[in-house]
């Protein structure tokens, strides 16, 4: 089925560093001293994985966005060693995927800056060809302007590129981009394989019977 694939999309939290702690503790952060009488639910907490941080903060927010902002990359930077780390085989399968000559190329919806201090602490930036942060494109995931963008920087056809992530923006990107979809399965409080991806990934290993 992918046999036209040459170039692998990831995303970065949820799907290549287990980042859910880190972001919901720093949302916690940040609800502590903006809103400290507002009593967070457990379906709140999760729906805060995968959003950008400025959709979420103008839906409970009135405070000014660059102080909201500041509180959580204060919060995350001072912990993200202690509380985000790789998945199982992730950095394995970016090096053999670029060992098979495949492009490998990351989506995330972080900011650049963002973006840079995490590839900095896990040193994964030297894996990917390119990298497609919310400073590349207007309109955020679930909106397929970055995979746009990565089609044409490199000349790419649909059927040349598949987009992995981690849960429904990614996927409706992916869709609405008509490039090949992947969800991973352990996305927290989420069940993936009820979103028909064109692949489920249950182990990154599990790549390279198809790659």
């Amino acid at each position: 089925m992918f046999e036209t694939v040459t170039t692998i999309v990831f995303d970065l939290d949820g799907t290549l560093l287990n980042t859910d702690d880190l972001v919901i503790n720093s949302y916690r952060e940040v609800f502590k001293t903006y809103r400290p009488d507002y009593k967070l639910s457990k379906e709140e907490e999760i729906s805060f994985l995968g959003p950008t941080l400025k959709s979420m903060f103008l839906k409970y927010f009135n405070n000014d966005m660059d102080d909201l902002l500041n509180t959580y990359h204060d919060y995350a930077r001072k912990h993200t060693l202690e509380q985000a780390k790789l998945y199982p085989y992730a950095e394995e399968i970016l090096i053999y995927l670029r060992k098979k000559g495949y492009r490998v190329i990351l989506f995330t919806s972080r900011f650049k800056s963002s973006c840079e201090e995490m590839l900095s602490s896990f040193d994964l930036a030297k894996y990917f060809d390119m990298v497609v942060t919310l400073d590349e494109v207007k309109n955020p995931k679930p909106s397929p302007e970055g995979l746009e963008l990565i089609k044409k920087v490199y000349n790419l056809q649909n059927n040349q590129i598949i987009f992995i992530g981690d849960n429904k923006s990614d996927l409706d990107s992916g869709k609405s981009a008509h490039v090949y979809t992947s969800l991973v399965s352990w996305s927290k409080g989420r069940n993936n394989s009820l979103l028909n991806p064109d692949l489920l990934i249950n182990n990154f290993k599990n790549l390279e019977n198809i790659f």
